[in-house]
């Protein structure tokens, strides 16, 4: 008896069975506004998915957060779909395979013989290993998504250009005590753009995108006298804001 069932498919789990809806829904004879999708045309839709899982992190219930998982997961199916039905060269599984390879890779401490796994030896190593895999890189703004909201942009253009000593260190700006008296004050200041008829995240994008133009002015003058190589002291800098075990 043991012998006939050896050779049975391994019941599937949920999540081979949403695999199989997304699909279903994508291929022939499945749903006509899902047929006709792009990932340009999705790409609203994983923006607010994102968003609502945010929302539910943070004042949400566990019910909430599994729900905002689930609909994010399934945008990142649907994409992958999408690519497999077209012809990209690639599906969810290759999807998290490579993920799966570059999570291992960049943890040498859990998958591989670094015995260092003080949280300073773990950021060190991973700028080293972001950097290796972004050797092309040439600038540290290099990679910064740009359709990020205008204030997490701002902090992530801050963030790189002040690693190379391009950016001073703030300290003669604007004094705030705390995050709750910032955030009066950024309401206050969004308050009084719109009195005036102004767009305040307009403003501050076409502001940060002067200062990212002057980021590589200035990187492109330092290089050209010598002073430094990207590609070599600035290459841990052009990877990320911080070791982010987390993120890409």
């Amino acid at each position: 008896m043991s012998e006939l069932f050896s050779h049975a498919a391994a019941p599937s789990t949920a999540f081979d069975e949403l695999v199989d809806t997304v699909a279903t829904l994508l291929g022939e004879g499945g749903c006509a506004w899902d047929r006709e999708q792009s990932h340009e045309s999705l790409t609203k839709y994983l923006i607010e998915e994102t968003y609502e899982l945010v929302d539910a992190i943070e004042t949400g219930t566990r019910d909430d957060v599994k729900e905002e998982l689930g609909d994010v997961l399934y945008q990142l199916l649907f994409h992958a779909q999408l690519a497999a039905r077209d012809g990209e060269g690639y599906d969810i599984q290759e999807v998290a395979a490579a993920a799966n390879t570059k999570m291992r890779t960049r943890h040498p401490h859990v998958f591989g013989d670094v015995k260092d796994n003080s949280v300073a030896a773990i950021e060190a190593n991973w700028q080293r290993l972001k950097a290796a895999e972004k050797a092309d890189r040439s600038s540290v703004l290099d990679g910064v998504p740009q359709s990020l909201p205008a204030l997490a942009l701002a902090s992530k253009v801050l963030g790189r250009a002040g690693r190379l000593g391009l950016i001073g260190d703030g300290t003669g700006g604007v004094s705030v005590g705390s995050e709750r008296e910032l955030g009066q004050l950024l309401l206050a200041i969004t308050a009084s753009a719109s009195a005036a008829g102004l767009d305040a995240e307009g403003a501050l994008r076409a502001t940060v995108r002067e200062l990212q133009a002057e980021v590589r002015l200035a990187e492109a003058a330092v290089s050209d006298a010598g002073v430094i190589a990207l590609g070599e002291s600035g290459a841990d800098s052009a990877s990320d804001d911080a070791a982010d075990p987390a993120a890409g």
